[in-house]
C-alpha cells in the first residue's frame, strides 16, 4: 500500500499534505482504521531514515491525523449460542465430568482461562457460592500468586444454574488440590499454535475448541481467542412457586 503510491516520487518533493490527501483517499476508498494507521507508521519511520541520512530536514508524515479505529464492543454469546457450544462440547469430553463444566464456569463467571485453571479446593467458599480469584496459571504451567496481599483476591459468584454441579465437583477434590487438572493430573497447560489437532485417542481430552487439543490431553482453547461473558439467565417462578432460571 506504500510502495504503489510513494514508490516512484522524490524524497525531498512529499510534503505534509501530500501524506494527508494519501490518508483521505484511502479512507474515502474504504480502508480500516487500522490498516491505515499502519500504513502511515511505515511511511513515517521511511522519511524519518531520510532525516537521519540528512536529505530531507523535517518528517512530511509526523503529525498527520490518521482515523480512529473504532470502539471494540465485546460480543457477548446468546442463550442460544452458549446452549450450542454446550451441547457441541459434550461429545468431546467423553468421561470427563469437569471438562464442560471448566467452560461453563468461564462462562458463568466471565474468568479468564488463567484464573480459572488456578482454582484449588482452598479458593472456594463452599458456604457463600463464591470463588476467591487470586493466583493465575501461567502458560508454562507454573502458578504465579498473584495479587500478592490478600486485599487483591476478588470473590466471584457462581450462577445459581452451575453452582451445586461445580460445588459437588470441588467435594471431591482432595484438600489443597487443583480444581481442574490435565487428564492424567497435573496443571492445565495454555498450548501453544502449535498445539496438535484431534481428540485424544482414548476419548477423554479437555476441548473448549474442536481445533485445540494438546498431545497430553490438555485443555488448550484457542490462542488469542476472549471468551465472551455470560448473560445472567433471567429467574422465573417454577409452578409450585420455586424460582428456576430459563
Amino acid at each position: 500500500m506504500v510502495e504503489p503510491y510513494w514508490g516512484e516520487l522524490e524524497v525531498g518533493g512529499v510534503l505534509k499534505p501530500d501524506v494527508t490527501r494519501w490518508v483521505t483517499g484511502m479512507h474515502a476508498a474504504g480502508v480500516g482504521a487500522a490498516t491505515i494507521q499502519a500504513a502511515v507508521g511505515v511511511l513515517r519511520a521511511l522519511f524519518e531514515l531520510a532525516v537521519d541520512a540528512r536529505m530531507i530536514r523535517t518528517n512530511p508524515a509526523r503529525g498527520v491525523k490518521t482515523p480512529r479505529r473504532p470502539a471494540h464492543v465485546d460480543r457477548v454469546l446468546t442463550f442460544e449460542e452458549e446452549d450450542r457450544l454446550l451441547a457441541a462440547l459434550e461429545g468431546k469430553f467423553g468421561v470427563r465430568p469437569d471438562g464442560r463444566m471448566f467452560v461453563e464456569l468461564l462462562l458463568d463467571t466471565g474468568l479468564r482461562w488463567s484464573e480459572a485453571a488456578a482454582i484449588d479446593r482452598e479458593h472456594v467458599d463452599l458456604r457463600r457460592g463464591l470463588i476467591n480469584v487470586g493466583p493465575i496459571m501461567e502458560r508454562d504451567g507454573t502458578i504465579r500468586p498473584y495479587p500478592k496481599s490478600a486485599a487483591g483476591v476478588r470473590p466471584v459468584p457462581v450462577g445459581e444454574d452451575l453452582w451445586p454441579r461445580f460445588r459437588d465437583h470441588v467435594l471431591t477434590v482432595a484438600p489443597g488440590g487443583l480444581v481442574f487438572t490435565a487428564v492424567l493430573g497435573g496443571v492445565l497447560r495454555l498450548a501453544g499454535r502449535h498445539g496438535l489437532g484431534g481428540q485424544n485417542p482414548a476419548g477423554r481430552g479437555w476441548r473448549a475448541s474442536p481445533r485445540n487439543h494438546g498431545a497430553d490431553g490438555s485443555f488448550e482453547p484457542e490462542v488469542g481467542a476472549a471468551v465472551p461473558a455470560r448473560r445472567r439467565r433471567p429467574v422465573r417462578p417454577r409452578p409450585g412457586g420455586e424460582a428456576q432460571s430459563s
